[in-house]
């Protein structure tokens, strides 16, 4: 989101301004793209219709044609890319701690490596915004719906498909400091895809597809060939792990009754 922007010598605060503050100039700067993320999104699974009324003529509800339902997907799939998520070095050298007389306010950033910026932070917090735009139960719940009602459709096992091979195919970036991102991001995706299947508003078939590509990840995570580092490999194994301990936990007490909430 903020590739090629850097904050020149602190001139978008006022002088005399701790350069700390800069954080706060930086947080809706690196998370400018949410809007648009949130607009793109609501594509995916998404349907055209409008309030109509008897008699007024209004064309019938229909989903968002297919075409442009996978190009809202690559288009959200494009803000997990590594080098999108990097910040400039010449950028964190600006980012000093926070002075304590001026205490973070509005939008910031949370930290994992006080006093200093937790430039891996932020990107993690940026790939769950997308992915959170992506997964929410009920997009899920109209992929599976308007893909069976019309094979033309993107379905939940293709948008699940894409994602990992986003996130998990393809070569590794060649430089170090891009691959420790790119784990940051497989991290997160993890994570998100686990917080979904734990939602109780899941319908069944997208249960067992969420199910299904979690367990073909972790298959394919625990390969022994697998490219990589042995920082790579270690994050594949660990997520692999995190991916088997929640699938093999104690199942939930069915419920009383199924189907739809009345």
């Amino acid at each position: 989101p903020l590739r090629g922007y850097i904050v020149q010598d602190g001139a978008n605060i006022p002088p005399g301004t701790p350069m700390s503050s800069l954080t706060a100039v930086l947080a809706p700067l690196y998370f400018h793209h949410r809007y648009q993320l949130e607009a793109a999104a609501k594509s995916l699974g998404g349907l055209d219709y409008g309030y109509a009324v008897r008699g007024d003529g209004s064309p019938p509800a229909r989903p968002v044609p297919a075409e442009r339902q996978r190009a809202a997907l690559a288009a959200v799939l494009v803000t997990l890319d590594p080098a999108q998520l990097d910040l400039p070095e010449r950028l964190l050298g600006l980012l000093p701690p926070p002075s304590v007389a001026y205490p973070p306010h509005r939008e910031f950033f949370g930290s994992r490596t006080g006093p200093a910026f937790d430039a891996l932070g932020a990107a993690a917090s940026a790939a769950d915004l997308s992915l959170g735009a992506l997964l929410p139960p009920e997009r899920l719940a109209r992929l599976a719906d308007f893909h069976r009602r019309d094979p033309r459709m993107p379905g939940v096992d293709e948008v699940l498909d894409s994602l990992r091979r986003q996130v998990f195919g393809g070569a590794a970036p060649a430089s170090p400091r891009l691959q420790e991102v790119r784990r940051t991001v497989q991290h997160a995706t993890v994570r998100r895809l686990l917080v979904t299947l734990g939602s109780p508003a899941l319908t069944p078939a997208v249960r067992a597809s969420l199910e299904s590509s979690l367990r073909r990840l972790a298959i394919d995570l625990r390969q022994p060939a697998r490219p990589g580092t042995a920082a790579d490999r270690a994050c594949a194994v660990m997520l692999a792990g995190d991916i088997e301990r929640y699938l093999g936990r104690p199942a939930a007490a069915a419920p009383a009754t199924s189907g739809a909430p009345a």
